[in-house]
């Protein structure tokens, strides 16, 4: 049986951008649940900048919604906002194998479409926060 699910996409999301990449991810999502993807800035870069960080499985169609126009989803939260799925949006960064990997920027959402997680994090060369 073949997946739809053929894709690997790390992202980190900066800090200041996790309230609008949890409206994102709803946009693009499957559930309400998406709401609460990213949840705490546990990863930085070495000038201490800090970040979410996500690996997912995820379909092409996702990203060929990931750049049209957001549309309200039925299972959305009553606090949704297209707005701020829109900011999120506006601030995608996407590798996909051509020209040079991105590393984590604090002004964008920046994904690693690669089958290793543990590659697309070196490269975004973001370590995680040691409680």
């Amino acid at each position: 049986m073949n997946s739809k699910y053929i894709f690997r996409l790390t992202v980190s999301i900066p800090e200041s951008l996790i309230e609008a990449a949890n409206h994102l991810a709803v946009a693009l999502g499957e559930s309400a649940g998406d709401f609460e993807t990213f949840i705490q800035a546990d990863w930085q870069d070495s000038e201490g900048n800090k970040y979410a960080v996500a690996s997912m499985q995820c379909t092409e169609t996702f990203f060929q919604y990931a750049g049209s126009q957001l549309q309200q989803r039925d299972f959305a939260p009553e606090n949704w906002s297209v707005e701020l799925a829109s900011l999120a949006q506006s601030k995608i960064a996407l590798w996909m194998g051509e020209g040079d990997l991105p590393t984590a920027d604090p002004d964008k959402i920046v994904g690693i479409v690669m089958d290793d997680p543990r590659a697309a994090l070196a490269a975004l060369a973001v370590e995680r926060i040691e409680p």
